[in-house]
């Protein structure tokens, strides 16, 4: 059972760090619309989506197509993982802030910075 408590359609933030050292964060929004959407998905787990914060807004839901609203200029996509993914990678607001607060606490204690 992962950790996050996911609700459809709310925002969650994808977390990546560019350094070993966990001092620059890369942040990225994304609403969660479901899981195992696709018929390729494994039988044996969970895989959960998320669609881009952009298109999700404008366009509507991947997971309802018949209720999307085409843009020119908006390509939607998604992106997928699994449960341990999820626990390391994926948070809500707040524990986005808390993980930001803490690349800035360890940046300041490093000397290379």
């Amino acid at each position: 059972m992962p950790k996050l408590h996911l609700e459809l359609g709310r925002p969650y933030y994808h977390l990546k760090w560019v350094d070993p050292a966990f001092t620059i964060p890369g942040l990225q929004p994304f609403f969660f619309i479901g899981t195992n959407l696709s018929v390729d998905d494994d039988t044996l787990g969970t895989t959960y989506y998320f669609q881009d914060s952009i298109s999700f807004t404008w366009c509507g839901s991947l997971a309802e197509p018949d209720k999307m609203k085409p843009h020119d200029d908006i390509v939607p996509y998604t992106m997928t993982c699994r449960e341990p993914e999820l626990d390391v990678a994926w948070f809500t607001l707040d524990g986005a802030i808390a993980e930001l607060v803490g690349a800035r606490d360890r940046a300041a204690g490093a000397s290379e910075y």
